[in-house]
């Protein structure tokens, strides 16, 4: 699963975002892992732009 942000760039890849901070509810989708009783470990990985640091897409005025 991977959060992004709106509106999604010319370059899709590049509108990854930090987990919460795009459009995906990972609090809703954690309780519900949790509550189907995994207690396993969790990997996250964060996608980024060409610069080496996570990039957003521009915001709308």
């Amino acid at each position: 699963m991977c959060d992004f942000n709106l509106p999604i760039a010319a370059d899709a890849l590049l509108s990854g975002g930090m987990m919460g901070d795009g459009v995906i509810d990972f609090a809703t989708i954690g309780t519900w892992v949790r509550d189907a009783g995994y207690a396993g470990d969790i990997e996250v990985e964060i996608s980024t732009g060409k610069s080496g640091t996570p990039t957003a897409a521009p915001s709308s005025p």
